[in-house]
């Protein structure tokens, strides 16, 4: 039996999010800091296709500006993303130990 640990992210502990085109693989990187700049996505730098469909792109830009807005004034209501169970990292970690031991 694999223990699972609860993996909670306030929105103060993200720093940058990684946004990759769906087409090509492409990723940009957004920082999430008070000087950073969140601009509008439009076409891939990559493969000059368009990062997803207009509602796909705005409904990222807002909430990428959601986030922040979050992290500069915080707020009463707390909120935190639950992530997936990551078991299996740790199985490969255990693994990846025992290999380096023999």
């Amino acid at each position: 039996m694999n223990p699972e640990h609860l993996m909670l992210v306030d929105p103060a502990d993200l720093k940058k999010v990684r946004i990759e085109c769906p087409t090509c693989g492409t990723a940009v990187t957004v920082d999430l800091s008070p000087d950073g700049h969140i601009a509008k996505l439009g076409a891939c730098v990559g493969c000059e296709g368009e990062m997803g469909s207009v509602a796909e792109r705005k409904a990222a830009t807002d909430l990428l500006q959601a986030l922040r807005g979050w992290q500069r004034h915080g707020a009463a209501l707390r909120v935190r993303f639950e992530l997936s169970p990551m078991a299996h990292l740790a199985a490969a970690a255990s693994q990846a130990g025992r290999a380096h031991k023999a």
